[in-house]
């Protein structure tokens, strides 16, 4: 008896062994990252050590790099289209002239990096950060940047129109000459921000925090600043005319020669006092 059940056992054995060898018992598995493979579209790069990496003109669109470390990489014309970038570590990396169309870049580290001339289109980048990047005459329209941390980026000459900018950190930035036509920037940290010539015409700015920005020649005709905190920040020269400054905290803050029309709200809900282009506090 004793040998009957050690010869069925082992037969078992056996049998579950053949059947593994066939994959009939294995258990499916994520397909694993290959970092050694070359560069090329589709390829999982997830979570690889590729610092420094000379990846200019790469192809790797739809590439799967979410968790990279693709810190000082140069990356300069590379396609990353629709590839997955999220929590990857971009940090000094070059993506001068990239593709970036419909990528991934939520959660992604992209602080010190270079995107001049980058294409950005359907990008995402929510909560990623972009503190001290050089995004200079990128095209950021529509794109949304909830979150994002842009504090002493270079956004200056760029365009924005009609990007979601609520909760950002943009303090310290360079937004020369940006065009914020239509943004929603409500609740932004727009503290010690150049704003200087920014077009801000139709921005929703509903409690930003704009404590001593430098807005002078700033076009702002039709922008909502409700409850806007404007202390010590810089208006000569601005646009206000039919600018809602409801709320807004204007103390100390520089209105020489900004021009305002009858539909110019100002914080005690009362509107400017004559039609000239003159900014005239009700009295």
């Amino acid at each position: 008896m004793r040998v009957v059940v050690t010869k069925l056992v082992a037969s078992l054995v056996l049998s579950a062994s053949t059947m593994a060898a066939v994959g009939v018992l294995a258990t499916p598995a994520s397909a694993a990252s290959d970092c050694s493979a070359h560069p090329q579209p589709f390829v999982d790069w997830s979570h690889c050590q590729k610092v420094g990496a000379d990846l200019i003109h790469a192809q790797l669109k739809e590439a799967n790099l979410s968790d990279a470390n693709l810190s000082d990489a140069d990356l300069t014309g590379a396609d990353l289209s629709g590839a997955d970038l999220t929590s990857a570590n971009l940090t000094k990396a070059n993506l001068s002239n990239a593709n970036l169309s419909n990528a991934d870049l939520t959660s992604a580290n992209l602080s010190n990096a270079s995107l001049t001339g980058a294409n950005l289109s359907g990008v995402g980048l929510s909560e990623a950060n972009l503190s001290e990047a050089n995004l200079s005459g990128t095209n950021l329209s529509s794109v949304n940047l909830s979150s994002v941390n842009l504090s002493r980026a270079d956004v200056s000459h760029a365009d924005l129109s009609d990007a979601v900018l609520i909760g950002a950190n943009l303090s310290h930035a360079n937004l020369t000459d940006t065009n914020l036509t239509q943004a929603t920037l409500s609740r932004a940290d727009l503290s010690h921000t150049n704003l200087a010539a920014t077009n801000l015409t139709d921005a929703t700015m509903s409690r930003p925090d704009l404590f001593h920005a430098y807005l002078t020649d700033a076009d702002l005709s039709r922008a909502d600043l409700y409850r806007a905190d404007l202390y010590r920040a810089d208006l000569s020269h601005a646009n206000l005319a039919d600018t809602n400054l409801t709320g807004a905290n204007l103390a100390a803050a520089i209105l020489a020669f900004a021009q305002c029309n009858d539909r110019t709200t100002w914080p005690d809900g009362r509107k400017n006092d004559g039609p000239g282009p003159d900014c005239k506090k009700p009295r």
